[in-house]
């Protein structure tokens, strides 16, 4: 099976250190990218999309491997690795704004060698995508469309969605999570990171944590959650948990907090539920 293997991947720059980054997965989960603002997600993204350099091992268990000199811009192995096997949709979309759907299937699909041009036209026609409509007079649904729409033809391998959801309405949203299903179902590793943790909880199935550019966490989503509760009673019920209190807040009539639920500990707290992962950023990282 296909899958990635990612071993001690660093990336420094003059104020700022990521990483070691390890990971082992096979092909064919969402795995949700999570972490405060600045913590180093967009870093990892752009390593393994190489345009940023790094150290330490991107391997593919299909054989082909990449190291530092692979995650630069300046080579054409860069270049096979961006072309060949990613994908990154955007919330602002990064194709030309006076450009319609086919003007960027004849300018960019020629860079593709395995560009599948019916697939392209198939999934714009399932959403009703004009074809001569520049994107600046498309809607923000439409132009997520024409994204997906470009990266299931050049047949990637990994999808990186960058908050793809923002802005969208819900209807335009259940689109963008059609496609990403399907995505998905053909066999692809998608790597998500959305400040919507509420859409993170239901199709992640692995969870990579970044704290201050140091890896927190990366295993399945469950394994996490499980782990780790959210707890909410008065001050006095949360004081007799604090042995196992990871992040906690007290406000005038009420206390939560998060505890590490592995540990052996005393029921007390008037909620105790499995977390979600917007409680893991608020508390954990």
């Amino acid at each position: 099976m296909n899958g990635l293997h990612i071993e001690n991947m660093k990336k420094e720059f003059y104020n700022f250190k990521l990483g070691p980054i390890d990971l082992d997965m096979d092909a064919g989960y969402v795995v949700a990218v999570i972490g405060k603002n600045g913590c180093g997600k967009s870093t990892f993204f752009n390593c393994l999309l190489g345009t940023e350099s790094f150290s330490g091992e991107c391997e593919w268990k299909t054989g082909e491997t990449g190291h530092e000199a692979d995650g630069c811009t300046d080579g054409s192995s860069a270049v096979n690795r961006i072309s060949g096997k990613f994908a990154y949709i955007l919330e602002r979309c990064p194709f030309p704004k006076d450009y319609t759907p086919r003007e960027l299937e004849k300018c960019f699909g020629e860079f593709y060698e395995n560009f599948d041009r019916k697939k392209y036209y198939d999934v714009l026609k399932r959403y009703n995508i004009p074809l001569n409509r520049q994107l600046s007079k498309l809607s923000r649904g439409n132009i997520m469309v024409v994204q997906m729409a470009f990266a299931f033809s050049y047949k990637s391998e990994v999808l990186f969605l960058d908050e793809p959801s923002a802005h969208l309405d819900s209807y335009a949203r259940e689109e963008l999570y059609e496609l990403i299903g399907e995505y998905q179902d053909e066999g692809h590793i998608i790597f998500w990171s959305s400040h919507l943790m509420e859409e993170l909880d239901k199709r992640a199935d692995y969870v990579l944590a970044i704290k201050k550019g140091q890896q927190a966490y990366f295993g399945t989503k469950e394994e996490l959650t499980e782990r780790y509760h959210v707890v909410k009673g008065n001050r006095r019920q949360l004081d007799y948990m604090s042995k196992v209190m990871v992040g906690r807040r007290d406000e005038e009539n009420f206390s939560m907090g998060l505890i590490d639920a592995s540990e052996d500990y005393l029921k007390l707290a008037s909620v105790d539920e499995p977390a979600g992962l917007g409680d893991i950023v608020e508390y954990l990282l």
